[in-house]
């Protein structure tokens, strides 16, 4: 694959860029803007530009109204420190067309479209609605889950108000609530994807023999308890399986390992023999009771104990895993029912209520191009847009291709395919790995970006070494690593202290007391990591000095997979005294702000109820400790007057709106100074302010009491 040149590369056909991050692809479709200006005398109006985000759009559309302001200024005789830019003009021919061009685009520029793929295929549904075949009165609805989560919560109550206690305990292990199924829906509603059964049968689930079953047994048990717990200690069986007869359980603990396990074993059969319910999962103690293990565990020449009772463990674990297979069988069938429920209801709620979701507007266009046998409507999106460019490209899915490949690879139209291969492998946002390849084995030239612009020439080096020393790196063989060059040099490459390399790998070394274990476990790594990077950022910031290279906290970010390490590196940074922030793409109801703010609320809501002004103390708000209530360390009248001050609150709330109440509150009761006291102080206030604003303007515009 060979590097693009943005001056002296082809820009006719179908052209893939493969661009890794930091090589320069924002830069790289603004000058392929400018050449199509240049080269090929298009308006702006005749350039699609797609991209994946409406943030992205606004970025590049200023991006690209910049780059030819710049163009105008040197082609003025103004100084400019774009070498492409200045290389480009001057093969541009005569510089008095150049600049006339240049001038009809900026005065036209407003007419360019940059669209998200979303955004196009609403304009295109909007103004061929003949041609489509769409309604003009359709609404578009932003959120579509808020109504499927509804439609999943009524099934969800139609299948298990009646349903028996071992299908819940078996299907629950799958599915747990109403959530999941709409979890499951969102990576099954992709068009075209089909569902295996397509029509699922109703599979029966009788749970009659197996509740016989454990009746008998559980009489057995009352029977034969004191019979068949003293036949388990002989040394036929394994001590691997069912513990040794020697050796004691501990110090303190003189019972053999056999007797721990057979006293487990007594507590948990007796427990389940009393129980009123028959459900799933048996006791564990049931297997080791069964025949079948017994005489798998017999030592080598021996024979196991035998009994009718282990029997009849045998026929109650063979029914329940009979059972249990039926359930999950009817569980998938249930699952698939689920789904075509769901398409069915929401196809009608959308003709009912004249609705689109955003994927609708993709399909509805891939569909119109697909009946489109007269040619018009394609004929009349190719007569408008002469040249596209999709950015972020490694996102695309199959429906998505399909429309710009059908309007766009007639080879007299210039289509650039601009995006990161190495992204598609995640199926970020949905993206599909199988269409990226497709569409790249289809395209006629194929470029890719070489040169980095964001990282120092070590950490791309480093870079290099790392990937570089394996032949796919990225699974897929046709996905492979191509070694960047940085492009940052001399007195631009950013200062990094002595002794310190672009890049370390850490390996965590077993700390002194876990040194006997087989492995660390999870949670205990977790932690000393938590603590080494705490110590790491301490230990940098520390050694800066001007002459090396000052190192300040603000300078360093850690990148963790989940919210909850956030919040463990987070605490580990805290005990140091490192002050820190956690940024995420979470909703700010899910912080734990949200829930103190309800308890508070809740409190002022009905100061009547006493503990829910308790529990509104022992918040941040207040910082109360629980002995801090105790009536007998304060005056009479404490209580007295903290109860008053919240029904002030409460009838300010009622007659003067809720803002009017947060913002006596926040101030009576000094909980701003109080919270910036916290070492998250900052970002805990600015917490609660948005969600006081939120909340202001929900009461505002939806006309809310409280």
């Amino acid at each position: 694959m060979q590097p693009f040149d943005a001056i002296q590369s082809p820009i006719n056909g179908t052209c893939l860029i493969e661009a890794g991050a930091g090589t320069g692809k924002t830069h790289t479709i603004t000058t392929l803007v400018l050449r199509l200006i240049l080269e090929e005398a298009l308006l702006p109006e005749q350039i699609l530009v797609v991209t994946f985000t409406t943030a992205a759009t606004a970025e590049l559309r200023d991006r690209v109204r910049r780059r030819l302001q710049d163009a105008r200024h040197i082609l003025q005789g103004r100084s400019s420190g774009d070498a492409v830019l200045g290389a480009l003009l001057d093969q541009g021919g005569p510089r008095e067309i150049a600049l006339a061009r240049i001038e009809d685009a900026l005065a036209n520029f407003d007419r360019m479209p940059v669209f998200t793929i979303h955004g196009f295929c609403h304009r295109v549904l909007n103004e061929m609605a003949f041609e489509t075949g769409n309604g003009f009165d359709a609404e578009l609805v932003t959120d579509a889950w808020s109504i499927i989560q509804g439609l999943a919560d009524d099934f969800w109550r139609r299948t298990w108000f009646e349903a028996s206690p071992e299908l819940m305990d078996v299907a629950f292990k799958t599915i747990k609530n109403p959530e999941d199924l709409v979890h499951l829906y969102s990576r099954y509603a992709m068009p075209d994807l089909k569902i295996l059964p397509d029509s699922p049968n109703s599979i029966p689930v009788s749970n009659a023999v197996f509740r016989e079953r454990c009746a008998e047994t559980r009489q057995q048990w009352g029977q034969y308890r004191d019979t068949v717990l003293p036949m388990l200690a002989t040394p036929n069986l394994k001590a691997n399986i069912y513990g040794n007869l020697d050796r004691p359980v501990s110090r303190d603990d003189l019972r053999s390992k056999r007797d721990e396990k057979i006293d487990l074993w007594r507590h948990q059969m007796d427990r389940w023999s009393l129980s009123s319910t028959s459900g799933l999962p048996l006791p564990d103690a049931l297997t080791y009771l069964s025949q079948t293990k017994l005489d798998a565990s017999a030592k080598k020449g021996t024979q196991a104990p035998q009994h009718p009772f282990f029997v009849g463990c045998d026929g109650l674990l063979v029914e329940a895993q009979r059972l249990e297979t039926a359930i999950q069988q009817w569980v998938i069938a249930w699952q698939v029912r689920f789904f075509n429920v769901i398409d069915e209801e929401l196809a009608r709620f959308k003709q009912d209520n004249q609705v689109l979701f955003f994927d609708d507007l993709l399909v509805l266009v891939r569909n119109a191009l697909r009946q489109d046998h007269s040619g018009q409507l394609s004929g009349m999106l190719r007569s408008r847009y002469r040249a596209v460019l999709i950015d972020e490209f490694q996102d695309t899915d199959p429906v998505q291709y399909e429309i710009f490949k059908t309007l766009f690879t007639t080879g007299e139209h210039r289509m650039f395919l601009i995006g990161d291969p190495k992204q598609s492998i995640y199926s970020f946002r949905g993206a599909d790995i199988v269409t990226y390849l497709k569409a790249a084995q289809s395209a006629g030239t194929r470029y890719t970006l070489t040169q980095n612009w964001r990282s120092t020439p070590d950490m791309v080096h480093a870079v290099n070494v790392l990937f570089g020393q394996c032949k796919y790196p990225f699974v897929w063989p046709d996905i492979a690593f191509r070694p960047a060059t940085a492009a940052l040099a001399g007195s631009s490459v950013p200062s990094i202290p002595d002794g310190l390399s672009p890049l370390t790998i850490w390996f965590l070394d077993t700390p002194a007391k876990e040194k006997g274990r087989a492995k660390v476990t999870k949670k205990t790594a977790s932690k000393h990591i938590g603590v080494a990077v705490a110590h790491e950022v301490a230990r940098l910031v520390g050694m800066s000095t001007p002459e090396k290279g000052d190192v300040a906290f603000r300078d360093m970010a850690v990148l963790v997979r989940t919210n909850r390490q956030a919040q463990e590196i987070k605490r580990c940074l805290a005990a140091a005294s490192i002050p820190a922030v956690v940024y995420n793409a979470g909703s700010v109801f899910h912080r734990p702000e949200a829930l103190d703010l309800l308890r508070v609320l809740d409190a002022v809501a009905d100061p009547a109820a006493e503990t829910a002004v308790r529990t509104a103390l022992t918040t941040p708000f207040f910082g109360q400790k629980g002995d801090a209530l105790d009536f007998n360390i304060h005056t009479p009248r404490w209580w007295e007057n903290l109860l008053d001050r919240f029904f002030h609150y409460r009838a300010l709330w009622i007659e003067n709106g809720f803002i009017r109440m947060f913002r006596h509150l926040m101030v009576n009761e000094q909980i701003a100074v109080r919270l910036l006291k916290r070492p998250d102080g900052e970002r805990y206030v600015t917490n609660v302010l948005h969600l006081a604003e939120l909340m202001h303007q929900a009461s505002v515009e939806r006309g809310l009491g409280m």
